[in-house]
């Protein structure tokens, strides 16, 4: 079974390669290559604090005026793209009128035609947010050529998107399939056993077993590892696409260069590990008030079980829906959390049957414990998360 799957891990690194450099037609007549969205950029002015903040769509819903800032030193060859959905619109380049904007017509301007480092661009207009469009995009068929290449050579030097997500995703996936190679290769057997989907589904096992009977041992721990890393990257793969979980502690964005990624991957994995073994330290408590400790080290066990091969399982369909998205759209959160909290929920019912069928306890004392040990924690947790 471990030699699938570190088959398939090594074929999600081949994939990601080229998936780095993929883009989006969009614009006047599709005519042009997307590289930069601001649908989830927009600010608006507070007057009251004398600031810019960021604009919720729930709560701010009346606002006519949108405002977001540009870095001329990243996308000053490039061009903004701006439409006025239903109604005509009003464009600002640093708090002074620029243009008029035509209902439903894409305008198209130059940001070579600014100086300084920065631009602020302020769109007036209808206060429905998903009715203004404002990219930064160039023309599908032309190369932005360095200086020292004549255009009618046979080979041109083309502009290429910087997307950081996508390295630190490659630096990632390289060091979870290194470190699964050598767990398999120094613990064969416990790497099957982790990852046999077949044992996952039997309830009824000893506590006896050498994995089951030790859970902070060495060979347990690197496994623990190994699914804090899973954590981290899943962490990541979200924020990625815009999805911050937990109110982007690490204040992340679409813009974030690959080593702050690479900090919160870190950061997320060292505090998924610390959260594993409190956990066990957690269940240990618990079971202890509820009578029930022989079952202890069965429950961990599937859990950690349970939740590698599903992490595993996740991002490899997360990232096969990264790539799908277009630029400025982020990952669905009502699915996420359904998608979450169905995985939890099925990890409870997999530690009721196999405690219920290891400890003999009775069924509703143990859903009792479960709903204190899994239920409460799955439901604060996600609350929390989204």
């Amino acid at each position: 079974m471990y030699k699938y799957l570190l088959s398939l891990l090594f074929s999600i690194g081949l994939v990601i390669s080229p998936s780095t450099s993929f883009a989006i037609n969009g614009g006047p007549d599709d005519a042009y290559h997307i590289i930069k969205s601001f649908d989830k950029d927009w600010l608006i002015y507070n007057e009251n604090a004398d600031r810019y903040e960021p604009f919720i769509d729930k709560l701010q819903s009346r606002t006519e005026a949108h405002t977001v800032f540009i870095d001329l030193q990243q996308y000053k060859p490039f061009d903004l793209l701006v439409k006025s959905e239903g109604t005509k619109g009003y464009l600002f380049v640093n708090g002074q009128m620029y243009s008029t904007l035509k209902a439903n017509e894409w305008q198209v301007i130059a940001l070579k035609n600014f100086t300084g480092e920065e631009i602020q661009v302020s769109f007036l207009g209808s206060g429905n947010i998903q009715k203004k469009h404002l990219f930064i995009g160039s023309k599908a068929n032309e190369g932005i050529v360095s200086e020292g290449i004549a255009r009618d050579n046979l080979i041109s030097m083309k502009h290429r998107i910087s997307l950081p997500f996508g390295n630190s995703f490659v630096i990632i996936i390289t060091l979870l399939f290194l470190y699964a190679t050598v767990l398999s290769g120094t613990n064969p057997k416990a790497f099957g056993e982790y990852f046999s989907v077949n044992d996952l589904f039997v309830t009824k096992i000893r506590d006896t077993k050498f994995l089951i009977s030790k859970p902070l041992n060495r060979i347990n721990q690197a496994f623990v590892v190994l699914l804090s890393i899973t954590t981290g990257l899943l962490f990541v793969i979200l924020a990625g696409k815009g999805l911050y979980l937990f109110n982007n502690p690490f204040g992340l964005n679409t813009d974030s260069g690959s080593g702050k990624f690479l900090f919160a991957f870190v950061l997320v994995s060292l505090g998924s590990y610390v959260l594993y073994i409190l956990k066990y330290i957690f269940l240990m408590v618990m079971s202890q008030l509820f009578g029930i400790k022989k079952s202890l080290n069965i429950h961990y066990f599937k859990n950690i079980q349970f939740m590698l091969i599903t992490f595993l399982v996740l991002v490899m369909v997360l990232y096969i829906w990264y790539v799908q998205i277009p630029p400025g759209e982020t990952f669905d959160s009502t699915l996420i959390y359904y998608i979450l909290l169905g995985c939890y929920m099925l990890r409870s019912v997999l530690s009721y049957f196999s405690i219920l069928k290891s400890s003999g306890i009775q069924s509703l004392y143990l859903i009792a414990y479960l709903c204190v040990v899994e239920i409460l924690p799955i439901v604060l947790g996600l609350r929390l998360a989204f």
